[in-house]
């Protein structure tokens, strides 16, 4: 048969336990100040709004960006449009210095015309 468990005396231990050591009393945190709803709601909005004009700025810059590269190859080319241009009236000059030469020539200016025939 077993014996039932000691009754706890005054001091709420049982009897034969060692006294235990009581942990301290932790503080707590304050609590967080309160918030107002539509305080809180224009704070999220503020910083929405920050978050929407540096990404806004950041665009504007690769834009700009963009705007100068293409400046720069519209340049270029038309540099080259007119290179080529005076090319070909160069080319046409030869041409036609040439087809009115033959007679003269007995037809050897001709052979000034073949390469541009040629290359067409």
């Amino acid at each position: 048969m077993r014996l039932p468990p000691p009754l706890p005396s005054k001091n709420g231990r049982n009897q034969g336990e060692q006294p235990q050591q009581q942990e301290p009393v932790k503080k707590l945190p304050p609590p967080p100040p309160k918030v107002n709803a539509k305080e809180l709601a224009l704070q999220q909005l503020e910083s929405a709004a920050q978050k929407w004009t540096t990404q806004r700025q950041t665009v504007i810059k690769l834009l700009e960006e963009m705007i100068l590269e293409l400046n720069d190859v519209h340049e270029k080319s038309s540099i080259a449009r007119v290179g080529g241009r005076g090319s070909s009236l160069a080319g046409f000059g030869v041409a036609t210095a040439g087809v009115v030469l033959a007679v003269p020539t007995g037809g050897l200016s001709l052979l000034a015309v073949l390469p541009g025939l040629a290359g067409t």
